[in-house]
C-alpha cells in the first residue's frame, strides 16, 4: 500500500509539472521565441517536480527505497544536467524572458542540493 501511494504522489506531481511545461511551450511557440529553451525548461520542471514529490512522500510516508533512489537521482545526476542547461542558457539569456527565467530557475535549482546537504540531511540521517 505504501508503494502505491508513493507512486500516485509522484505521478500526480509529474502530471501537473508536464501540464505547466506544455503551457509554457505553447506560449513560446505562439510568440515564436528564437532558439526556444524547451529542453532546459523541461529539465528544470522535472527537477522541481521531483523535489516536490520527494517532500510530499517524506511528509506522508515513512522512508522507503523509492525515497532513497529518487533522492539520489535528484542530488547527483540532476545537478550535472542543470549545469549543462546553465552553460547552454547563459549566452542566450538576453534572447527572451523565457531564456532568462529558465537560467534563473536553473541556478536556483543548484541551491537546493546545497541546502539539503547542509540543513536537512543531518536530520533525516538521525531518524
Amino acid at each position: 500500500m505504501e508503494a502505491i501511494s508513493v507512486i500516485l504522489i509522484n505521478l500526480f506531481i509529474l502530471a501537473v509539472g508536464i501540464v505547466f511545461f506544455l503551457k509554457i511551450r505553447r506560449d513560446m511557440r505562439k510568440k515564436q521565441v528564437p532558439n526556444a529553451p524547451d529542453l532546459p525548461i523541461l529539465v528544470v520542471f522535472l527537477g522541481f517536480c521531483g523535489w516536490l514529490a520527494l517532500l510530499l512522500t517524506y511528509i506522508f510516508q515513512p522512508l522507503t527505497g523509492v525515497f532513497s533512489v529518487e533522492y539520489l537521482i535528484l542530488l547527483v545526476p540532476m545537478p550535472l544536467v542543470i549545469l549543462w542547461c546553465i552553460k547552454w542558457l547563459f549566452p542566450l539569456r538576453n534572447v527572451s524572458r523565457y531564456h532568462r527565467h529558465a537560467l534563473t530557475a536553473s541556478v536556483l535549482y543548484l541551491v537546493i542540493p546545497v541546502c539539503i546537504w547542509a540543513f536537512l540531511l543531518p536530520g533525516i540521517i538521525k531518524k
